[in-house]
Protein backbone atom coordinates (compact mmCIF):
# COMPACT_ATOMS: atom_id res chain seq x y z
CA UNK A 1 0.00 0.00 0.00
CA UNK A 2 2.82 2.40 0.86
CA UNK A 3 4.39 1.84 -2.54
CA UNK A 4 1.07 2.64 -4.24
CA UNK A 5 0.86 5.88 -2.26
CA UNK A 6 4.39 6.78 -3.34
CA UNK A 7 3.53 5.87 -6.92
CA UNK A 8 0.53 8.18 -6.80
CA UNK A 9 2.61 11.03 -5.39
CA UNK A 10 5.23 10.48 -8.09
CA UNK A 11 2.62 10.37 -10.84
CA UNK A 12 1.06 13.57 -9.55
CA UNK A 13 4.44 15.29 -9.54
CA UNK A 14 5.15 14.13 -13.08
CA UNK A 15 1.73 15.30 -14.24
CA UNK A 16 2.22 18.74 -12.72
CA UNK A 17 5.74 19.01 -14.12
CA UNK A 18 4.64 17.95 -17.59
CA UNK A 19 1.84 20.51 -17.58
CA UNK A 20 4.22 23.22 -16.42
CA UNK A 21 6.77 22.43 -19.13
CA UNK A 22 4.07 22.33 -21.81
CA UNK A 23 2.64 25.68 -20.75
CA UNK A 24 5.99 27.42 -20.30
CA UNK A 25 7.29 26.31 -23.71
CA UNK A 26 4.04 27.24 -25.48
CA UNK A 27 3.57 30.44 -27.43
CA UNK A 28 1.05 32.90 -25.97
CA UNK A 29 -2.39 31.97 -27.19
CA UNK A 30 -1.60 28.23 -27.26
CA UNK A 31 -0.85 27.70 -23.58
CA UNK A 32 -4.33 26.43 -22.68
CA UNK A 33 -4.33 23.87 -25.47
CA UNK A 34 -0.82 22.61 -24.80
CA UNK A 35 -1.41 22.64 -21.04
CA UNK A 36 -4.29 20.21 -21.53
CA UNK A 37 -2.17 17.65 -23.39
CA UNK A 38 -0.56 15.99 -20.34
CA UNK A 39 -4.05 15.06 -19.09
CA UNK A 40 -4.84 13.62 -22.48
CA UNK A 41 -1.54 11.72 -22.42
CA UNK A 42 -2.39 10.10 -19.09
CA UNK A 43 -5.72 8.87 -20.44
CA UNK A 44 -4.10 7.72 -23.68
CA UNK A 45 -1.51 5.79 -21.66
CA UNK A 46 -4.27 3.95 -19.83
CA UNK A 47 -5.96 3.04 -23.10
CA UNK A 48 -2.69 1.87 -24.68
CA UNK A 49 -1.84 -0.21 -21.60
CA UNK A 50 -5.25 -1.86 -21.75
CA UNK A 51 -4.84 -2.56 -25.47
CA UNK A 52 -1.39 -4.07 -24.83
CA UNK A 53 -2.82 -6.40 -22.19
CA UNK A 54 -5.64 -7.32 -24.57
CA UNK A 55 -3.14 -8.15 -27.33
CA UNK A 56 -0.93 -10.26 -25.05
CA UNK A 57 -3.88 -12.11 -23.54
CA UNK A 58 -5.23 -12.79 -27.05
CA UNK A 59 -1.90 -14.19 -28.26
CA UNK A 60 -1.35 -16.49 -25.28
CA UNK A 61 -3.39 -19.18 -23.62
CA UNK A 62 -4.86 -18.44 -20.20
CA UNK A 63 -2.20 -20.58 -18.56
CA UNK A 64 0.64 -18.87 -20.49
CA UNK A 65 -0.73 -15.45 -19.70
CA UNK A 66 -0.93 -16.21 -15.98
CA UNK A 67 2.54 -17.83 -15.96
CA UNK A 68 4.59 -15.30 -17.92
CA UNK A 69 2.48 -13.35 -20.43
CA UNK A 70 1.37 -10.64 -18.02
CA UNK A 71 5.04 -9.60 -17.66
CA UNK A 72 5.45 -8.67 -21.36
CA UNK A 73 3.77 -5.24 -21.17
CA UNK A 74 5.87 -4.38 -18.11
CA UNK A 75 9.08 -5.43 -19.86
CA UNK A 76 8.14 -3.39 -22.94
CA UNK A 77 7.60 -0.36 -20.74
CA UNK A 78 11.38 -0.28 -20.21
CA UNK A 79 11.56 1.39 -23.63
CA UNK A 80 9.25 4.17 -22.42
CA UNK A 81 11.21 4.59 -19.21
CA UNK A 82 14.44 4.86 -21.22
CA UNK A 83 12.89 7.45 -23.51
CA UNK A 84 11.63 9.41 -20.50
CA UNK A 85 15.09 9.44 -18.93
CA UNK A 86 16.68 10.51 -22.22
CA UNK A 87 14.08 13.25 -22.69
CA UNK A 88 14.52 14.56 -19.16
CA UNK A 89 18.30 14.77 -19.58
CA UNK A 90 18.09 16.60 -22.91
CA UNK A 91 15.14 18.92 -22.32
CA UNK A 92 16.39 22.48 -21.79
CA UNK A 93 15.05 24.69 -19.02
CA UNK A 94 11.94 26.62 -19.98
CA UNK A 95 12.30 30.28 -20.96
CA UNK A 96 10.23 31.28 -17.90
CA UNK A 97 12.58 29.43 -15.55
CA UNK A 98 15.69 30.86 -17.23
CA UNK A 99 14.31 34.38 -16.74
CA UNK A 100 13.56 33.66 -13.07
CA UNK A 101 17.02 32.19 -12.60
CA UNK A 102 18.68 35.24 -14.17
CA UNK A 103 16.65 37.49 -11.86
CA UNK A 104 17.76 35.42 -8.84
CA UNK A 105 14.18 34.43 -8.05
CA UNK A 106 14.80 30.67 -7.67
CA UNK A 107 15.53 28.64 -4.54
CA UNK A 108 17.55 25.46 -4.12
CA UNK A 109 14.83 23.39 -2.43
CA UNK A 110 11.39 24.81 -3.27
CA UNK A 111 9.41 22.38 -1.11
CA UNK A 112 11.46 23.34 1.95
CA UNK A 113 10.84 27.00 1.15
CA UNK A 114 7.08 26.40 0.90
CA UNK A 115 6.91 24.50 4.18
CA UNK A 116 9.06 26.90 6.22
CA UNK A 117 7.94 30.27 4.89
CA UNK A 118 4.56 31.52 6.07
CA UNK A 119 2.30 33.10 3.47
CA UNK A 120 2.84 36.85 3.55
CA UNK A 121 -0.23 38.63 4.86
CA UNK A 122 -1.56 41.19 2.43
CA UNK A 123 0.20 39.63 -0.55
CA UNK A 124 -2.12 38.48 -3.29
CA UNK A 125 -5.84 38.30 -2.90
CA UNK A 126 -7.86 36.30 -0.37
CA UNK A 127 -8.10 33.27 -2.68
CA UNK A 128 -4.29 33.01 -3.00
CA UNK A 129 -3.83 33.06 0.77
CA UNK A 130 -6.64 30.55 1.26
CA UNK A 131 -5.11 28.23 -1.35
CA UNK A 132 -1.66 28.46 0.27
CA UNK A 133 -3.18 27.71 3.69
CA UNK A 134 -4.95 24.64 2.28
CA UNK A 135 -1.71 23.37 0.74
CA UNK A 136 0.12 23.80 4.04
CA UNK A 137 -2.66 22.01 5.91
CA UNK A 138 -2.56 19.14 3.42
CA UNK A 139 1.22 18.83 3.71
CA UNK A 140 0.95 18.93 7.52
CA UNK A 141 -1.56 16.08 7.44
CA UNK A 142 0.64 14.05 5.07
CA UNK A 143 3.61 14.49 7.43
CA UNK A 144 1.48 13.30 10.38
CA UNK A 145 0.35 10.22 8.47
CA UNK A 146 3.89 9.39 7.34
CA UNK A 147 5.21 9.72 10.91
CA UNK A 148 2.66 7.13 11.99
CA UNK A 149 4.08 4.55 9.53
Amino acid sequence: MALRVLQGIGASAEFGGATLVAVEFARPGRRGLLGSLPGTGAALGGVLGTLMLLAVSSLTTSEQFLDWGWRIPFLLSVVLVGYGIWLRRHLPETPEYRRAEEAGATVGTPIREILRTPAPRGAGDHRDRHRADRVRLLLHRVRRVLRGW
